[in-house]
This record gives C-alpha cells, structure tokens and sequence, in this order.
C-alpha cells in the first residue's frame, strides 16, 4: 500500500463520465484535514 500523510483516496477513473482510466484522480486534506482537495495525474 502506499502511506501518504494526508491522502484520503487514490482512484482510477472508470470511463465515460467517470474519468477516462489512465486518469489517477486523488483527495487529501490540508491544513490538519480542515480543508480538501481533489486533483488528477495524467501522463502526457
């Protein structure tokens, strides 16, 4: 598994309108989890 301080999930996307499948979307919290974030890793 990966352990990062902070990261709430690491998904796939599923297709469609679920994200295209090479798409890594991810959540975390900042500021000690008071706020989010929801981001993708794609490769070019």
């Amino acid at each position: 598994p990966i352990i990062i301080d902070g990261l709430w999930a690491l998904l796939f996307g599923l297709g469609g309108q679920a994200g295209q499948a090479n798409q890594l979307f991810f959540t975390a919290g900042l500021h000690q989890e008071a706020d989010g974030l929801f981001g993708v890793i794609q490769a070019v």
